[in-house]
């Protein structure tokens, strides 16, 4: 259930090409920018392009959580 709402996530707030990113969070853009650099440059299909992206955000949300714990 929690990967349906990740992806849903991915689908809805960085994916869109018509207003750029939703959510107006650094992470957010990074994601975005990524997202459209795999889908024009590298020819990625949305799909993959998606599950790339939430690998990325994943490990940065981890990344976030480690930092935390160790202050």
């Amino acid at each position: 259930m929690i990967r349906s709402h990740l992806y849903m996530w991915a689908v809805c707030q960085i994916a869109p090409s018509k207003h750029g990113y939703r959510v107006d969070t650094e992470v957010a853009r990074q994601l975005s920018l990524r997202y459209r650099e795999m889908r024009e440059q590298q020819k990625v299909n949305g799909k993959d392009a998606l599950i790339r992206i939430l690998f990325k955000a994943t490990r940065m949300l981890f990344y976030e959580l480690v930092t935390e714990l160790n202050c």
